[in-house]
């Protein structure tokens, strides 16, 4: 069984949760392909950098669609039709119910409609760390817990 741990003591964004996982082996190009799916208008590409002599690679989404915002429905509905693997779906739509549910919580909306701003940006940063672990046979993933 492969494992992905991370110990993001200080939090991770998406796009650094994927370089991570591109550097473990995921394909760049099966990642770019089922993003292309859902529909964005935007590329996704990869880039090796180097950070206070530390190596890394940046996963760039670049471009898109410039729609001001989605709900909720909107998100499901795209990736409900994508070519998703289904397990990327069912985790891909967990971690935007979660933040609707987050959302809602924080800005005590009454409303079952928490909207996404920059959709173009934040659907495929939520998505791609479940598309690039499937991509890698990772069965399992850890992230601890900030503090």
């Amino acid at each position: 069984m492969r494992i992905c741990y991370f110990d993001a003591f200080s939090g991770i964004s998406g796009d650094m949760t994927v370089g991570s996982l591109l550097d473990a082996g995921a394909d760049i190009g099966a990642l770019n392909d089922a993003l292309a799916s859902l529909g964005l208008g935007a590329s996704y590409r990869a880039e090796k950098t180097k950070r206070r002599g530390i190596a890394a690679t940046k996963f760039h989404v670049d471009g898109g669609e410039t729609k001001a915002h989605r709900h909720l429905h909107h998100i499901d509905t795209m990736i409900a039709g994508s070519s998703l693997p289904d397990a990327v779906k069912e985790k891909s739509l967990a971690v935007f119910r979660r933040l609707a549910e987050g959302k809602r919580r924080f800005t005590a909306q009454r409303s079952r409609r928490s909207i996404f701003m920059k959709s173009e940006q934040s659907i495929p940063s939520a998505i791609s760390p479940a598309l690039a672990s499937v991509s890698i046979n990772s069965e399992w993933s850890a992230f601890m817990e900030a503090r």
